[in-house]
């Protein structure tokens, strides 16, 4: 028997390359699915409504590892149908060790450690994992990926220029106000709470300068802090700004079907 035309037919249906009831079906029934699991993990966690509960988010949890597993193994048995993985052996384990096959998996093998299946930490492993397998389904997810990928250069000279600003805010702040307050700015990595606190622009307000130099060293880490706030966020943004525009290409020119491209390809 030739297995071949239905494993090409499960492979399209799960990775959306066809149209069709059952592909719109699998395209649908998964990330509903997977919101679902969310929501009974969060509502798992509201006491008393957990313990009253817990049988039927016990055997709606068995359901959902159910249908992730079976989802998993189904990819790993049709992923030889793409030409990148198409070596049986080697191809299927170069597929498991990808990043979203890797998300597949860790989204349903909490399931297996079944004595500590219950603990505050595997919970909040199967919720992080069940939020991150949403990327496979959801375009706006990988444009973000592709972004962060894109832009990681940027974004890590940003974080190291970021890096250099706590610590000089944490070593400035404590030769200020360590005399004064001793007990809470006692040391430079105790100060680093402070400095946290205000480049972020968080300011919860714990701690604050009790001297005037501390004050006006703390008026210019504020005003910088915006600057370290607003410079990853503007390249994130413009990397997705690119990584949404280099979706829709032309098929016979590759260029992106965006702006006068668009126009000159109508």
């Amino acid at each position: 028997m030739n297995i071949q035309p239905l494993r090409r037919s499960l492979y399209e249906i799960l990775e959306n390359q066809r149209q069709g009831p059952a592909a719109r079906a699998v395209s649908l029934a998964v990330p509903a699915l997977i919101a679902l699991s969310v929501v009974a993990i969060v509502l798992e966690s509201v006491q008393p409504l957990g313990s009253a509960l817990r049988p039927l988010f016990a055997g709606f949890e068995r359901c959902v590892i159910a249908a992730f597993t079976l989802e998993y193994l189904l990819r790993l048995w049709t992923i030889v149908e793409d030409p990148r993985y198409a070596r049986p052996f080697a191809g299927r384990l170069r597929y498991a060790l990808s990043p979203l096959a890797l998300v597949d998996l860790l989204a349903i093998l909490p399931a297996f450690f079944l004595p500590v299946a219950d603990s505050l930490l595997l919970r909040t492993v199967r919720l992080l994992f069940r939020l991150l397998k949403l990327a496979r389904y959801s375009e706006s997810l990988r444009h973000m990926a592709s972004a962060l990928r894109s832009s990681a250069p940027e974004i890590g000279f940003t974080m190291a220029a970021g890096a250099v600003a706590l610590l000089l805010a944490s070593t400035l702040m404590y030769w200020a106000e360590h005399y004064a307050q001793p007990e809470v700015f006692s040391s430079i990595p105790a100060s680093a709470w402070w400095a946290i606190s205000t480049l972020t622009t968080v300011g919860y307000g714990d701690v604050t300068p009790a001297t005037d130099t501390g004050r006006l060293i703390a008026g210019v880490v504020a005003l910088v802090g915006v600057a370290v706030v607003a410079l990853p966020a503007g390249i994130l943004a413009s990397a997705f700004n690119q990584a949404t525009r280099g979706a829709a290409v032309c098929p016979h020119c590759g260029e992106p079907l965006q702006g006068p491209a668009r126009t000159k390809h109508v």
